[in-house]
Parts: structure tokens; sequence; C-alpha cells
């Protein structure tokens, strides 16, 4: 049973420009990688870095190796400088890189001046590796990443498969002083390309707001979180202050129950044996006044 989608789920639509600015720096990038494969025995013979065609395979597996190399040493930098710098500076810098590189190898002429140009410029500073999973997710969103993923890796499939043999076909078409140069060229040309679309489709996806808006929530969250502290503290010295003087009022009251406890039987005794006395004098001596008056006459 085929399930359909609900006719009130909505796909979200993904702008096309962001999409031809991935895809363009990934032709770039994968046309410096490839199109060297069909044409690089024949310009180690005819730049002298061979012998001959039956000993140029060590240096023609040297020049592609160079920009995997190259990659090695700096892939984890550039994750570091699409956060700190952006993604889409990164981009245009890889791309200026791409750019140089191909036009770079294509005027050089000996061997360790084309492995480091490939090593640097297309390898090292090239960051589309580290920087093409970022774009796509960011750019698409995850609903509609793996439709861009599909558009990016057909742009590479197609340029692997064109690439070599634009290569082959351009190979010293300007003469046989530079003979990589017209094939370099075109890869310059799709560098300067990915360059333009790039500074001018490539949106900015480093989430500055998302950073900014963390950061004021934590910090709200902290001094919601002081205050709260504050107010139980204040709670709590307030509750020890009632019952401090509960506890003073409460020993006040038992001090004035002992001390009248401790009074009243003997201050009663005392009051009895004083009554007592005095009836004792009244009934020895009744007419004390009238005998002493008596005495007197």
């Amino acid at each position: 049973m085929c399930l359909r989608p609900r006719a009130s789920a909505r796909v979200p639509t993904l702008g096309w420009k962001p999409v031809i600015a991935i895809g363009w720096a990934n032709a770039a990038h994968f046309y410096s990688l490839c199109s060297i494969f069909s044409y690089a025995g024949f310009l180690a013979v005819d730049c002298g870095w061979a012998a001959d065609a039956d000993t140029a395979g060590f240096v023609a597996g040297l020049l592609p190796t160079a920009v995997l190399c190259g990659r090695l040493f700096t892939s984890i930098l550039w994750g570091h400088a699409a956060d700190r710098c952006g993604r889409r500076p990164s981009m245009i810098a890889s791309m200026v890189a791409v750019t140089l590189g191909n036009v770079c190898f294509g005027l050089t002429t000996s061997l360790p001046a084309a492995l480091a140009v490939r090593f640097l410029l297309i390898g090292a500073l090239n960051g589309w590796v580290t920087l093409m999973g970022l774009c796509v997710l960011e750019c698409a969103g995850e609903a509609m990443q793996p439709v861009v993923w599909s558009y990016v890796f057909a742009t590479g499939s197609v340029v692997a498969l064109l690439g070599p043999a634009i290569g082959g076909w351009t190979y010293a078409a300007l003469g046989p002083r530079f003979p990589a140069l017209p094939p370099s060229l075109v890869g310059g040309a799709i560098g300067a390309t990915a360059v333009a679309v790039n500074v001018a489709w490539l949106p900015e996806t480093k989430p500055r707001a998302t950073s900014s808006s963390a950061s004021a929530a934590t910090a709200s969250s902290s001094a919601i979180r002081s205050s709260a502290i504050r107010a139980a503290s204040s709670a709590a010295a307030a509750s020890s202050s009632t019952l401090r003087a509960a506890s003073t009022s409460s020993s006040a009251a038992a001090a004035s129950s002992s001390y009248s406890s401790r009074e009243g039987p003997a201050g009663k005794a005392n009051k009895a044996d004083a009554g007592g006395g005095a009836r004792t004098r009244l009934a020895t001596h009744p007419g004390g006044g009238g005998e002493g008056g008596g005495e007197g006459s």
C-alpha cells in the first residue's frame, strides 16, 4: 500500500542561486583535481621530469597526490576559519586559491614548483572539502539537504567525466613551452567564475544572531538565578530573625513562669504567718491604747 503525503504538508522551497554557487565551486574543485589525469605523463616527459613515457608514471602519480597531501594539514583549520570568519569568506578565499593554482601550474616548468603549487594553492589553501557539507546543510536546511546534495554531486560527477577530456584536448594547444597552460586556463576561468558567483549569490550562514541570542539568554538566566538566590537568602535571613525573636519571647515567658512558680508557695506562707501574728497581738492586747491612757491618768 502506497502512502501519499497529506495535501496540507508543504515542502520548503529553496532559492536556486545558492545551489548554483555551491555547485560551481564543486565544479572548480573537481576540474583542478581531475583534468590532469589525461596529460600528466606527457607533461612529465615534455618538461623533462621523466626520461620517457615508460618512466613517467611515478611523476604522473605525484602531481594529483600533492593536492590530497595538502588537504591533510589544513582541513581542520578551514573548519575553524569558517566558524571564526564566516562560511562565505572562507569559500571565496578557497576559490581564489583554486584560480591562482590553476594559472600558476600552467606556467611552471620545474617539478618542485609544480608540486608546490598543487600542494599549497590547490590543496592546502582550498577548503572546499571542509566547507562543502556545512554550506549545503545551512543553505538548504534539513528538509532540502538531500536534494541539494544530489545537485552538487551531479555537478562534480559531470566535471570529473569531462575534465580529463578537456585537459587532453587542450594540452599543448598554445605551444610546447607551456604545454599545461591551456587546460590550466580553463580551470582558472572556472575558478574565477566560481569566485564571482559565490560573491554574488552565496549567503552568509554563520549563526551570529543565534550566538548573540544564546549569550543574551545565558546572561538573563544568570541574572534571574542571582536574583532568586538573593531573594532566598533574604527570606532565610528574615525567617531566622523571626525564629530568634520567637525564641527570645518564649525564653522570657518561661523565665516569668518559673519565677512565679518559685515565688508563689513561699509568698503565701509568709503572708499567712504575718496575718496570724497580727491577729495574736490584737487578741493579747485588746485595749492597748486605753491601757496606756489609764496609766497616764
